[in-house]
């Protein structure tokens, strides 16, 4: 999914939607969830892998981390897991990546009906 960091922002645009802020990092991630009531967000993409170390890659684990701190945070917010080939524990919903690019229209779709 080597396009996909360019792909996403294009339907969430579509969908009518803006994206507030991006954090590439686990640390930057984690730094950012204590700011989602500050920017009123209410629904939060997480990318099971920000690391790519072999330890975390493909396992989910830095979306795991993320997700439980936007839970202690703000339980009400929210949380959507996004991954090549396994949920991110704790995500209230989970796309893969592939599935999405191959029918963008249905998850424009689903955007477009967040609420």
């Amino acid at each position: 999914m080597s396009n996909w960091a360019a792909v996403f922002p294009h339907l969430v645009s579509a969908a009518g939607h803006e994206i507030a802020d991006v954090a590439t990092t686990l640390p930057d991630a984690l730094d950012l969830v204590v700011r989602l009531d500050e920017l009123g967000i209410s629904h939060v993409f997480v990318d099971g892998n920000l690391s790519e170390s072999s330890e975390s890659m493909n396992k989910g684990g830095d979306g795991a981390q993320i997700i439980l701190a936007i839970k202690k945070v703000n339980p009400k917010i929210k949380t959507i897991g996004i991954s090549v080939n396994t949920d991110v524990i704790g995500a209230d919903m989970n796309f893969y990546k592939q599935d999405i690019t191959a029918d963008t229209s249905a998850f424009i779709n689903f955007l477009r009906n967040l609420s």
